[in-house]
């Protein structure tokens, strides 16, 4: 069970009164300690996960308990999950770590890009602790696929914001909106999370905006990067954020004397490992990694959506929101019920594959505030590749925890279409433009082609990003040359 959750933020212009990612993790590890109750869990640790950053560290678990003044930091288990690996994956993990013996355990990561960018601004270095070429962790876990084709790679179209608009504009198209009618409801979706930015004292930018101002291109750092999304619709990683999560047995926390009600049971977790690239997928606007693992978890719990309490969806982008909620069959404009606890990777903050742990801290506070209340976090790794779902609450499921990889059922039930690159005569699939609406750079459209195959094709030709812009291309008839480049027929 959780017993201890923490942060550590800073926000220094100046990078040289910064600290490091790892000094940023202890500071959340220690607040963690404290917000048990018990300073002395960090003495008992015997196992430390660390999601992967965009640091160097080789080590970083070992380096946290060393720096948390472990007397034998050798001696303590260390598990290093690389970038594709679910966040819910690696709580599993530490819940398994303690069942299987672990006195403590402990779940930490953390960024510091805001102290890197600015330290580049300034023309100064700033160092980082190196813990040497031998340093390894006890575990690395790597994935087996991040989910992105070779031709996504040539043909460019592997940047997180590309991809979530490729399938941003899908749902649309679903959903029988224009374009404008689907700008303004994804606006209005996260001016929603910004709301929920504007309370969380750990939240990056608690300006709040409001729908228009996150949909307005033209206003003044807000310029168009991928349509439908502004920059106020992307994923925020410049940040010097850290989260940390304990664990342990209820036999340790009564021993530390760990009040009752700090603890936050793990009820159910299930994940979808099943990695298909975007271009891949049959229907671009569907997850059902989601709409398998999401119910599954629901029901390994023992309750439906309609008994959650506060819900944090993972939101890098709108479309990973909509299509998570609704694989839950929770609705986008619940005024009770925002889909954040925290506003959001936009608006909170989203440190490299350290989100979801961020998340399970404001989580597990509300969650302690309403006990007996259930609620529920998600992981998503990738373009939308990978998705997991945790259930948690003051009160322990009846059986224990229990979790589940439904991999197998989401690659039974997932629908692809093999992608070549080659040229053609064909039909728009899904589309975005970059530096859409008044400065077209690039439009993006994923093409069917006859005989069952797909391509990606481009065109730098600005009047055709407007016209795709202008009114919902999917569904009509483009032409392809070999070198992949887009056109009207």
């Amino acid at each position: 069970m959780v017993v201890g959750v923490g942060t550590a933020t800073q926000r220094d212009d100046d990078p040289t009164a910064s600290v490091e990612a790892l000094a940023l993790m202890v500071r959340a590890a220690r607040s963690a300690a404290a917000d048990a109750g018990a300073p002395a869990l960090l003495d008992r640790l015997d196992w430390v996960g660390v999601p992967e950053g965009t640091w160097a560290y080789r080590d970083p678990g070992r380096l946290v308990a060393s720096a948390l003044g472990r007397p034998d930091p050798a001696a303590v288990t260390t598990v290093f999950a690389d970038v594709g690996i679910l966040q819910q994956d690696l709580l599993t993990a530490a819940v398994q770590a303690v069942t299987d013996g672990a006195r403590v355990a402990l779940v930490v990561g953390g960024e510091a890009k805001h102290r890197e960018r600015r330290a580049a601004i300034a023309g100064v270095e700033v160092a980082d602790t190196d813990d040497g070429p031998d340093a390894a962790p006890d575990v690395r876990v790597r994935p087996d696929s991040l989910g992105v084709s070779d031709l996504e790679i040539i043909r460019n179209t592997v940047t997180p914001v590309a991809a979530y608009a490729l399938i941003e504009n899908a749902i649309a198209h679903d959903l029988h909106r224009t374009p404008d009618q689907h700008r303004a409801e994804v606006a209005a979706l996260w001016a929603r999370l910004a709301a929920v930015a504007r309370d969380n004292p750990d939240a990056w930018d608690r300006t709040g905006w409001d729908a228009a101002a996150i949909a307005d291109p033209d206003a003044p750092g807000n310029r168009m990067i991928s349509f439908p999304y502004t920059r106020r619709h992307s994923a925020q990683w410049n940040v010097d954020q850290a989260a940390a999560v304990l664990v342990t047995t209820a036999d340790t926390a009564r021993e530390l004397g760990v009040a009752p009600d700090r603890w936050v049971h793990p009820l159910a977790a299930a994940v979808s490992n099943h990695a298909v690239p975007v271009s891949e997928r049959a229907e671009i606007g569907r997850c059902v990694g989601a709409e398998v693992a999401g119910p599954r978890a629901l029901e390994l719990a023992g309750v439906t959506a309609g008994d959650l309490g506060p819900v944090d969806l993972y939101s890098c982008f709108p479309s990973a929101v909509e299509l998570l909620a609704a694989a839950l069959d929770l609705p986008l404009d619940d005024p009770g019920r925002p889909l954040s606890v925290t506003g959001g990777l936009t608006f909170a903050g989203g440190p490299l594959n350290n989100y979801v742990i961020g998340a399970l801290v404001e989580l597990v506070r509300r969650l302690r505030a309403d006990p007996g209340s259930v609620g529920l976090s998600s992981s998503v790794s990738g373009f939308l590749v990978k998705q997991g779902f945790g259930l948690w609450s003051t009160t322990p499921a009846p059986g224990g925890f229990r979790a589940e990889d439904v991999s197998d059922e989401v690659a039974a039930r997932t629908a692809t279409v093999p992608v070549v690159p080659d040229g053609g005569d064909g039909i728009v699939v899904t589309f975005t433009v970059d530096g859409a609406l008044g400065a077209p750079d690039r439009t993006v459209a994923i093409v069917d082609l006859a005989g069952g195959r797909r391509t990606i094709a481009t065109s730098a030709d600005p009047d055709l990003g407007r016209s795709f812009v202008a009114a919902d291309p999917i569904g009509t008839p483009v032409r392809v040359d070999d070198a992949g480049t887009l056109s009207r027929p």
